[in-house]
C-alpha cells in the first residue's frame, strides 16, 4: 500500500506513515454516556479493576521462586508468608529459618539477556523535517513578467517561500541610422528597434543607387567620382596668357620720387600646372639724375599691382634692368600699365 499523503510505499496494515508522520486510520470516537447508563458503566469498570488487582496479587504470591523474599503487601499477609517459609524450610534444610529474609540472588544471565532483547529499538522516522529545494528566479522580458526566487519541500510539495511576480521590463527603443546611397551601393532610410529583444518598430527601407557624382576636372587630373573614383574625360588643357603694353603709356621722368624713364619692357611666363602662370616683367630703366635708392614705379597686370624696386643708387644717365614678378595669374589676356 502507499501513503495517500506523500505517496511512499508502506507495509500492509500500517497505522501511520513513517515518512510524513500522517495517521492512516481514523480514531474511533466513543460516544459519551449519559444518566444512569453512564453511572452503571463507571461502577462496572471499578469492580472489574478491583477483581483484576486481587487476582494479580494472588497469582504473584503463589508463584514466587524458591528462596525469593516475600513481596511487600497489606496487613494480614505476613502470616501467610511465615507459614509458607516454614513449609519450605522443612523441605529444604538449607533454607533460612522462619522470619529471616532470604538472601538476594542475581537472575540468570539468560533471563537478563532475554528480557533485554524483548524491548524494541527506538527508531526515528525517515522524514521528520522538510527537504527544501530552491525555485530559481525568472528574469522578466520586454513583454512577459518574471518571478523572484522561492523554495518548496521536495517530499510533500509544501511551499516554503512563495515566488512573487516581477513586472515586464518594457521595450528599449534605439534608432537605426540612415545610410546614404552611392553610385555602387543602395542606401537605407532611418528606422528603430528594441535593443533588448530585437523587435523592429520602424523598418528601414532600401534607397536605390545614385548616379556618379563627379568633381570638376583640373589642369592635372580629369573629373573623378567622389564615391567610387571613376574618372570622366581628361584634364583641363594648358591655358594661354597674353600680355600687351603700349610704349606711349611708359612713364618718362614722372614725378619727383622716381626720376626715371622706362625705355623697354620684356617678360617671361612659366606655367604652374594648376591653370595659373608665373609672370616675370623685365624693365630697362634710365636714370635722369643722381638719387638715393629708388623706391620703384608701380605696374599692373589685370588689376594686380607690383612695385619695381631698384636696390641701388643710380648715376645720371645709367641704364639698369629691374624685374617684377606676378606669381599666380590665370590664363588670359593682360595689359601692362603703370
Amino acid at each position: 500500500m502507499r501513503c495517500p499523503h506523500c505517496g511512499e510505499e508502506l507495509a500492509e496494515g500500517a497505522a501511520f506513515c513513517p515518512y510524513c508522520m500522517s495517521p492512516l486510520k481514523e480514531k474511533t470516537k466513543i460516544p459519551p454516556l449519559y444518566g444512569k447508563r453512564r453511572a452503571a458503566g463507571i461502577w462496572a469498570l471499578c469492580l472489574f479493576s478491583l477483581l483484576l488487582a486481587a487476582g494479580s496479587l494472588f497469582f504473584l504470591t503463589r508463584t514466587r521462586a524458591p528462596g525469593q523474599a516475600p513481596l511487600p503487601g497489606p496487613a494480614g499477609s505476613a502470616s501467610l508468608n511465615a507459614a509458607e517459609t516454614t513449609y519450605k524450610t522443612a523441605e529444604d534444610p538449607s533454607a533460612p529459618p522462619a522470619g529471616t529474609a532470604a538472601p538476594a540472588t542475581e537472575p540468570p544471565a539468560e533471563e537478563t539477556e532475554a528480557s533485554a532483547g524483548t524491548l524494541p529499538a527506538h527508531t526515528e522516522p525517515a522524514h521528520t523535517r522538510h527537504t527544501a529545494v530552491t525555485d530559481p528566479a525568472v528574469a522578466p522580458t520586454c513583454t512577459q513578467t518574471g518571478l523572484t526566487e522561492g523554495s518548496h519541500c521536495s517530499v510533500c510539495g509544501e511551499i516554503l517561500a512563495a515566488q512573487k511576480t516581477v513586472p515586464a521590463a518594457g521595450h528599449k527603443a534605439v534608432t537605426d541610422a540612415a545610410v546614404a546611397p552611392t553610385c555602387t551601393q543602395t542606401g537605407l532610410t532611418e528606422g528603430s528597434h528594441c535593443s533588448v529583444c530585437g523587435e523592429v518598430f520602424t523598418a528601414q527601407k532600401t534607397v536605390a543607387v545614385t548616379d556618379h557624382v563627379y568633381a570638376e576636372a583640373t589642369y592635372s587630373s580629369p573629373a573623378v567620382c567622389i564615391y567610387c573614383g571613376r574618372t570622366k574625360g581628361t584634364s583641363l588643357p594648358e591655358p594661354h596668357i597674353y600680355l600687351y603694353f603700349s610704349k606711349a603709356t611708359l612713364p618718362r621722368y614722372s614725378g619727383a620720387v622716381s626720376q626715371i624713364r622706362i625705355d623697354d619692357v620684356e617678360w617671361e611666363t612659366v606655367y604652374n600646372g594648376d591653370g595659373t602662370y608665373r609672370v616675370k616683367v623685365i624693365l630697362t630703366v634710365i636714370s635722369k639724375r643722381s638719387s638715393s635708392i629708388i623706391s620703384g614705379v608701380p605696374c599692373y597686370l589685370g588689376g594686380v599691382e607690383s612695385d619695381l624696386i631698384y636696390p641701388k643708387e643710380l648715376i645720371p644717365g645709367e641704364t639698369v634692368r629691374v624685374e617684377s614678378v606676378f606669381s599666380s595669374l590665370p590664363g588670359g589676356s593682360y595689359t601692362l600699365t603703370f
